[in-house]
């Protein structure tokens, strides 16, 4: 029995039925979400597409962002107007569907919910809003029948819908990334669920070249002052104010919603920074010091954390485990985002600040600062553990970071080893990084770093885009 149903009437279906028709080597479609990226981006971007011979649709969850793309003459489609017309059997096992369809088990939940949270279209049954977009998505594919899919890394439902439904149907899907090396610089990689992250290397595959690991480290990082991007203070309010033109909600009321949710982190992050995290020079003193063990946390709400490394998304239990393991003489030293700064709750802050031998540092004192006088760096999967191993510092990582490797770095390899975490802290006091294994992650890292930069815009940038994606398809022999 066919428990949903849709209108062979949909205004989209005729946009979508144009663009195949037009002539094309290959047809791609790629999402546009509201947020730092200028419109102009996806406008270039496009026009280089089809200066190649290949034809481009945009799959978006904004009105206006769609209606400016049909003004310019572009494809373009908005996946949650389609599924507010979607109509779903309403007396089903929603989880029964998304475990058969989609392998999506209970025990996942956390992969979606926490966006679900924050989505437009309103339903008392998470799983049932899950399935909306997940067979939205299929159903639009369906249509295109796209060559591939161009994603933005980033944590929401709306792209995790676009890539479960790649991988269901076989279409290559390729995640862009910002790289670790500098603002320049982006990662263009396969986006395989099981295998999520860009940078999956054979550490034995070494080019012969004779250079050395620093060498290496020199080469990645000479175009870049700082060798690896700094993550930004505190976004201003204006910055906020800015993106209401391209917010998602749908009433007023949502819009004032909204900035409400955004303006208490505001003022969150104002009142941690004057009671509960010292200044940067009292940070720069407890650094300079003390023997450390360094835990930056992750921001608990990105894809990072919600599709692969839930078991971690609270962060005060990692916090209470190093601490109650701390080895002699050390302390734990902790930095909140600090491109998410009013994240954390003030009952978490002082939940974490409750040990003897914890304490906070200022977000806005500088990561290399920290990495450089750190005696330990603690990961869950962020980007500072690719930064540490630069520096040749032990690094221990308890979720799945690209650089996560024997001999590279100290791991927790099964969440259930965690009761085993002093004998890996005691582990990382004498680890240092195989510098063997070490060269073969940054010739990695270089190999598959295109240069171009998606988040500034300038429109030569979007040309080299485009040619960079459709160089890893000559490279990778894709489509």
């Amino acid at each position: 029995m066919t428990y949903y149903q849709y209108s062979e009437n949909y205004p989209a279906w005729q946009v979508i039925k144009k663009a195949k028709s037009a002539h094309h080597d290959k047809l791609f479609i790629m999402e546009v979400v509201p947020g730092k990226i200028n419109i102009e981006f996806y406008f270039k971007t496009a026009e280089a597409f089809q200066k190649r011979g290949h034809q481009i649709i945009f799959i978006t969850n904004n009105e206006k962002i769609k209606q400016d793309l049909l003004a310019r003459k572009f494809a373009a489609v908005n996946l949650l107007n389609f599924i507010n017309h979607l109509k779903i059997n309403q007396n089903l096992d929603y989880q029964k569907i998304l475990l058969e369809e989609y392998n999506i088990a209970s025990a996942n939940k956390i992969y979606f919910s926490q966006n679900i949270k924050k989505s437009y279209k309103k339903h008392e049954n998470p799983k049932y809003q899950v399935l909306t977009y997940l067979l939205g998505m299929r159903i639009i594919l369906e249509k295109i029948e796209p060559n591939c899919a161009i994603i933005r890394r980033g944590g929401e439902i709306f792209k995790k819908a676009i890539f479960v439904n790649c991988q269901k149907k076989n279409i290559p899907c390729l995640i862009i990334g910002a790289c670790p090396l500098n603002k320049n610089c982006s990662n263009i990689t396969d986006y395989d669920l099981q295998e999520i992250d860009p940078f999956v290397y054979n550490p034995a595959a070494i080019k012969n070249d004779n250079l050395t690991c620093a060498e290496a480290i020199e080469e990645i990082t000479k175009n870049n002052n700082i060798p690896i991007i700094k993550p930004k203070g505190l976004k201003k309010i204006k910055i906020l104010f800015k993106q209401l033109s391209y917010s998602n909600a749908e009433s007023f009321n949502e819009i004032i919603k909204y900035y409400l949710i955004k303006f208490r982190e505001v003022i969150r992050s104002q009142i941690t920074n004057m009671f509960y995290y010292p200044s940067i020079k009292e940070s720069f003193t407890l650094i300079n010091n003390n023997r450390f063990i360094y835990l930056p946390l992750a921001f608990k709400d990105e894809w990072r954390m919600i599709a692969r490394n839930p078991q971690f998304y609270y962060q005060e239990f990692l916090v209470h485990l190093i601490a109650m393991n701390l080895p002699t003489g050390y302390k734990l030293f902790i930095k909140e985002h600090p491109d998410h700064l009013g994240n954390i709750s003030i009952p978490s802050i002082k939940a974490m600040r409750r040990y003897p031998d914890v304490y906070f540092l200022n977000p806005r004192l500088k990561n290399d600062l920290i990495l450089d006088k750190c005696s330990i760096l603690a990961v869950i999967n962020n980007t500072s553990g690719f930064e540490a191993l630069l520096k040749n510092k032990p690094v221990i990582v308890f979720g799945d970071g690209f650089y996560k490797y024997d001999g590279l770095t100290v791991n927790l390899n099964k969440y259930s080893d965690i009761s085993g975490l002093d004998r890996l802290l005691f582990e990382a006091i004498n680890f240092r990084p195989d510098q063997k294994k070490l060269l073969a992650l940054c010739q990695h890292v270089k190999k598959e770093t295109y240069h171009f930069n998606y988040r500034d815009f300038i429109p030569a940038d979007a040309d080299k885009m485009v040619e960079a994606i459709l160089d890893y398809f000559k490279k990778k022999n894709k489509i």
